[in-house]
């Protein structure tokens, strides 16, 4: 081999060793551009994810507002009906001792009528109709209904 042809085997090497170098260092420039472009991606997705994060932290916060909120409404509602059952403890002995009272004034009182005035319930009046008890739509007293000198008792 002559040296002309050695100078040209070497500057061939030399050319494909710069073209190759060329080729790699702008397909690394291609590459890394790739990267950046696909790191862009991820961080506009994370900053996505961080806001719905957020937005469902705030959603949770309000959710334990509102929670918080109807505990506090169950304890006042609470604290009202114990009021309320307090008042219908107190107007329940009211009425139980003015029964007594009554009882206690007129001992030939019918119990039952007292009775189911104190639990709340309507009276029931199944007593059979008799010279003490007139039907409806009769008046209620007349002038011969009361006692006199003569009849000490109910005519």
């Amino acid at each position: 081999m002559n040296a002309t042809q050695l100078i040209w085997i070497i500057v061939a090497i030399v050319v494909v060793l710069v073209i190759l170098g060329l080729v790699l260092y702008f397909g690394r420039q291609r590459q890394g551009e790739v990267h950046r472009a696909r790191a862009q991606e991820l961080r506009r997705s994370a900053q996505g994810d961080a806001l719905e994060a957020q937005d469902v932290e705030a959603k949770a916060a309000r959710a334990d507002a509102d929670a918080q909120q109807a505990e506090v409404d169950a304890q006042r509602l609470r604290m009202e009906a114990g009021g309320q059952h307090e008042q219908a403890d107190t107007a329940r002995a009211r009425s139980e001792e003015q029964i007594r009272k009554a009882q206690s004034l007129d001992p030939e009182a019918d119990h039952r009528q007292e009775q189911s005035v104190a639990e709340g319930r309507p009276i029931a009046d199944d007593r059979p109709l008799g010279d003490d008890v007139r039907p409806a739509g009769e008046a209620a007293h007349r002038k011969d209904d009361f006692p006199t000198r003569e009849n000490p008792r109910h005519p």
